[in-house]
């Protein structure tokens, strides 16, 4: 699959990897935002995959998602990756949903980071689930990451960079995160 520009929401949650991503499972299928294609979900790298049932009016979420939990210390946080970029990160059709219902099972306001990736696949996606997270500097990291993958990106569309070299150089930077 071809590279993707994705809306990415990081919410970080006072519990354990293992007890978020139970909690994200039931509310996601409380939420019921949509019939699935396609819903894998991979215990053992704590993420879910919905490919939305393609359908006309009745469809509330229209693109695929991945919500997945990743440990940051003796806490997690549970990225979503939402396969729609518009003007901007949309956040309606999935991360507000998500974030909300967990705010209000909670009982708290929750800290939520939202941003575009420029360029990613899902393989990448995948391949991310179970990284630890550094609580020191975690939201400036992977917003720094995001950035000079974006200029890659430029590089690479303008014939700076070869795809190879692109593709080195972004392998690099995300596994620096």
């Amino acid at each position: 699959m071809g590279t993707k520009r994705i809306s990415f929401a990081r919410i970080r949650i006072d519990k354990t990897q293992e007890d978020s991503f139970e909690l994200i499972k039931k509310i996601l299928d409380e939420l019921k935002l949509q019939k699935w294609k396609e819903k894998t979900i991979n215990e053992e790298k704590h993420f879910i995959f919905c490919r939305p049932k393609l359908g006309f009016i009745s469809n509330k979420v229209v693109n695929n998602f991945y919500i997945m939990t990743k440990p940051e210390g003796n806490n997690s946080v549970i990225d979503i990756y939402y396969d729609l970029v518009l003007l901007g990160v949309q956040t309606k059709p999935v991360i507000d949903p998500v974030y909300n219902k967990l705010c209000g099972t909670l009982s708290e306001k929750l800290q939520i980071d939202l941003k575009i990736i420029e360029s990613t696949t899902y393989e990448e996606i995948e391949e991310s689930a179970n990284e630890s997270i550094r609580s020191d500097n975690s939201t400036q990291n992977v917003n720094s990451v995001a950035d000079e993958i974006a200029k890659l990106v430029k590089l690479k569309e303008s014939g700076a960079l070869t795809d190879d070299e692109f593709t080195k150089m972004k392998n690099d930077l995300i596994e620096k995160m």
